[in-house]
């Protein structure tokens, strides 16, 4: 192996062999973000050997693992990843890593069309309300490069749930709210026929449901050694979650929002309906 060459393949090399360590030694990520005294969102960041680790704790949890001779060419492959600038927080960066390498993406949006389904001009109006201008661009292209997943020949299963009230709010009430959205509806009614993307929309009939407590994300893994991860986003900030409990408890919230939600043969007429309502 040459070290330098490829370095997002050595990320993915390296980030297996220590998930298979830590698997033959018997630990659960809780165990040893404990044992490292860390929180669990930044050892599973270290572990995906995720951008901008930059304060040593690869290097710390490779000797943890007794791995540091072993992988020394991967550990030098993949500096220029690990000290490259990123605008997303900690637990945004831990969703972008985790999402490669899913096998099952669950979403549920109460309030805006999902991340992964936005068009770039629907994305920079969403996302004005959370950075500066100086933020925003590179918050946006971080979005646009999370959606290469839905050209990958080897992409997750989607399912996304949609609350209805989230097809009617315009990007912006006047100017070019109207045409932002317009786009934008018609950019899911065209993601819906990817085969591997499932949409649906909770309607308004559906009265008050299990999402009035917010949006989340569950991830699903094939791969020994992850169960689901849970990302969940509040007025207090972004979480991760990666305990069994609480991943269960989402995804049985996630199977009652499906099971109010209109059929996915019916996204079509909930978009015409959305369409209707646009002027401008």
């Amino acid at each position: 192996m040459t070290a330098g060459t490829d370095p997002p393949a050595h990320r993915l090399t390296l980030w297996r062999q220590l998930t298979v360590t830590r698997i033959q030694s018997g630990w659960d990520p809780k165990q040893v973000a404990d044992a490292l005294g860390w929180p669990l969102a930044d050892l599973l960041l270290v572990e995906a050997v995720a951008d901008g680790i930059t304060d040593g704790r690869l290097l710390t949890l490779l000797d943890h693992y007794g791995l540091t001779d072993q992988v020394q060419d991967l550990y030098q492959a993949v500096q220029p990843l690990t000290v490259r600038d990123t605008p997303l927080s900690r637990e945004v960066r831990l969703l972008v890593e985790y999402e490669k390498v899913a096998s099952s993406i669950r979403a549920f949006e109460p309030f805006v069309i999902p991340g992964l389904l936005q068009t770039r001009a629907y994305a920079e109006a969403v996302l004005s309300f959370f950075a500066t201008p100086a933020e925003l661009g590179p918050l946006v292209e971080a979005r646009m490069a999370r959606q290469e997943i839905l050209n990958r020949d080897d992409a997750p299963r989607m399912h996304f749930l949609i609350d209805e009230s989230a097809l009617h709010r315009w990007a912006g009430a006047s100017g070019t709210g109207p045409e932002i959205m317009r786009d934008q509806l018609e950019h899911l009614r065209g993601l819906a026929a990817n085969p591997r993307v499932r949409v649906q929309v909770v309607p308004y009939s559906a009265g008050l449901h299990e999402g009035v407590k917010g949006p989340f994300v569950i991830l699903g893994f094939t791969t020994a050694g992850h169960g689901e991860l849970l990302y969940l986003e509040d007025a207090k900030g972004d979480v991760i979650r990666a305990d069994p409990e609480h991943a269960a408890s989402y995804l049985d919230r996630f199977d009652a929002l499906s099971a109010v939600a209109a059929l996915p043969e019916d996204l079509a007429a909930a978009v015409d309906r959305a369409l209707e309502g646009l002027t401008g």
